[in-house]
């Protein structure tokens, strides 16, 4: 999925104030669907909390879908929307900084870490959001993000690179 909309011109009216979604003190990240990684949803947002805690940042995670968090935790803000329809949720979500993917590491989902591709993950690539997951090495969604996503994806279980990642999503422009 490419992005195309950035080479159109902006149809805003020119006498209507516009408001650049940015916030110089928090990274916003995004995680859609239900929580059936948690256990790598929680060792990404550790990571990511601990990384931008020491830019001076704070993390604030949106959640799209239905269910609650497995725990709160003291790093980091957490905002529960609900369910959207698809479409909406593209557009709600491009306007913050990050998508989280945790996928499964355990032993006993392999196969379905290396032949499933997570739906979450059409939408975040429609969106156009930098990917940020924590999987095992050869899991589907991570082969496929290092082959055609660039250094617009990178796994946190992988541990190289990761400040640097956050940085590049952290000094983005509008």
């Amino acid at each position: 999925c490419i992005r195309i909309d950035n080479f159109f011109d902006d149809p805003v009216d020119d006498q209507r104030d516009l408001v650049l979604l940015t916030d110089p003190k928090s990274v916003h990240a995004v995680f859609i669907g239900q929580f059936y990684a948690n256990a790598e949803l929680e060792s990404l947002l550790n990571l990511l909390s601990r990384t931008l805690q020491a830019m001076g940042k704070s993390l604030v995670v949106h959640f799209f879908g239905y269910g609650s968090p497995p725990q709160v935790n003291p790093g980091y803000q957490f905002v529960a929307h609900g369910a959207l329809p698809r479409d909406e949720l593209v557009t709600r979500i491009a306007k913050w900084d990050l998508a989280l993917l945790p996928y499964p590491m355990e032993e006993r989902f392999i196969e379905t870490s290396t032949l499933s591709f997570p739906s979450k993950s059409r939408v975040y690539l429609a969106a156009g959001l930098p990917i940020m997951s924590w999987a095992r090495d050869g899991a589907s969604p991570d082969v496929f993000y290092r082959e055609h996503y660039g250094h617009h994806y990178h796994n946190g279980a992988s541990a190289d690179g990761t400040e640097a990642f956050i940085w590049s999503v952290v000094e983005a422009s509008p």
